[in-house]
């Protein structure tokens, strides 16, 4: 392929993604030896992140065989549950290859396969048996209780057991591989200034909410949303005491989701629920606080104790949003988390203006 076709195609895939994401403006270059850089930056931000390097030549080869449709489905891999899983993984075991210092060659030669097989699974284009995941996890050192934690986000009766059984016919898709790797994870953090974050909604409030989202699937299922609603946080609030930590925009807990007794109860059970499990820590970022560094008004980053080089951030979009894995994606997130915490109010003075909101 020639440079300026090469640049043509890598266009094409860079206003695929633009399109799939208006929030985001796509650059792309063409660097010497051919190899593209695709860096994703957000309207209201001028720092880049990004979202596919160029860090080494196989990114490239495969990259031509990738469809525009596949690629710009790569920022929004939510959309396939198994795919933020594969992604995620190969990033990790891309990593404990890296700090071996081993080449994909090498990697290859563990699995007894070629290196662009190797390659395609560090790349999440492709998944891992688990027999091959354990090989390449010994061969790496990797502790035992990180490759569980390994070994479970790859079994793919992850994907199919869960409480989202009951309701995968109204879940978008967009979302459903983030509520699998919730059930996973050890600690979640949740920001949002335009709405009360879909795992603290009341069933009232989540109903309203799917009624005026005009991308509802199904508007003949807003009592399954409410009742979906209610199975989510029973799995992960009340029986895996998932440790939480939200920070809430009052522009949030303000702005009208259904009538005024529909808000009233949502105020009046965030009060109660922050007050009754110690592993949820809620905060209120009042109107007068610092402006928004995320400027995206709402993110989600998903923690794994056992395996600390673990992570997923969750951005939302007008298509489902994307899911970052990246470690200087989820290290650039937590620190505008731990921004948003200070700027906040502490934990009880947010309790006393949201029990305000609840008379």
């Amino acid at each position: 392929m020639t440079r300026e076709n090469r640049t043509l195609a890598t266009s094409k895939h860079a206003a695929a993604i633009e399109q799939a994401f208006p929030s985001y403006m796509v650059a792309v270059s063409i660097r010497q030896g051919g190899r593209p850089r695709f860096e994703v930056v957000t309207r209201y931000d001028d720092n880049p992140w990004c979202l596919i390097s160029p860090r080494a030549e196989e990114i490239w080869q495969e990259l031509e065989g990738i469809s525009m449709s596949d690629l710009s489905m790569l920022a929004s891999e939510g959309l396939d549950g198994t795919a933020v899983r594969r992604r995620l993984i190969g990033a990790a075991l891309r990593r404990y290859r890296e700090r071996m210092g081993y080449r994909l060659e090498d990697a290859a030669s563990v699995l007894e396969c070629d290196r662009s097989k190797v390659s395609r699974i560090e790349t999440g284009q492709r998944g891992i048996r688990p027999k091959e995941l354990r090989e390449l996890l010994a061969e790496y050192g990797v502790g035992e209780n990180e490759q569980r934690i390994l070994s479970a986000i790859t079994d793919q009766r992850t994907a199919r057991q869960g409480w989202w059984q009951d309701y995968a016919d109204i879940i978008p898709a967009a979302h459903l591989g983030l509520m699998t790797m919730e059930t996973l994870a050890s600690e979640i953090m949740v920001y949002d200034t335009l709405q009360i974050p879909d795992l603290l909604q009341t069933p009232a409030y989540a109903r309203a909410a799917a009624e005026s989202d005009p991308g509802m699937p199904d508007p003949g299922a807003l009592d399954r949303f409410a009742e979906m609603s209610i199975a989510r946080q029973q799995a992960i609030i009340h029986e895996q005491c998932t440790a939480i930590t939200a920070v809430i925009g009052e522009g949030a807990l303000r702005q009208r989701v259904g009538d005024a007794g529909v808000m009233r109860d949502q105020a009046r059970w965030l009060a109660e629920i922050s007050s009754t499990c110690p592993w949820l820590t809620l905060r209120v970022l009042p109107f007068g606080a610092t402006a928004d560094p995320n400027r995206s008004g709402h993110m989600a980053i998903l923690r794994f104790a056992a395996a600390p080089s673990l992570g997923v951030v969750h951005l939302r979009g007008l298509n489902g949003g994307m899911c970052l894995i990246g470690q200087a994606a989820i290290t650039g997130h937590l620190r505008i988390f731990t921004q948003l915490q200070h700027a906040a109010l502490p934990p009880h003075q947010s309790a006393q203006l949201i029990r305000e909101m609840a008379r």
